[in-house]
């Protein structure tokens, strides 16, 4: 698990530090690292379908509007998944 959330951490800091450079492949990558945290969105998964479509048709302008968003989700799910396992009572 950690292995895991230290790898995403990589590649979202990788994808973030360019985000327009961003590719698919990478959006791609982000998303299933979230979900292996084991806290994907919901919206995140629909956003990448929207990628992929636009990927397909050639669609540059939307293509980055979809991946700067998947991008932004996959790193909130991540820090999400990073503060949970802090969670616990405080006392």
């Amino acid at each position: 698990m950690k292995l895991n959330c230290v790898i995403a951490g990589l590649v979202l800091s990788v994808a973030s530090a360019s985000a327009s450079a961003a590719t698919f492949k990478e959006a791609e990558a982000a998303v299933m690292a979230a979900r292996d945290a084991g806290f994907p969105w919901t919206t995140t998964l629909s956003l990448l379908r929207k990628a992929k479509k636009a990927h397909d048709n050639n669609d540059q302008k939307n293509l980055d509007k979809f991946i700067a968003n998947i991008m932004k989700e996959t790193k909130e799910a991540m820090f999400q998944a990073e503060q949970a396992k802090k969670a616990g009572p405080r006392f």
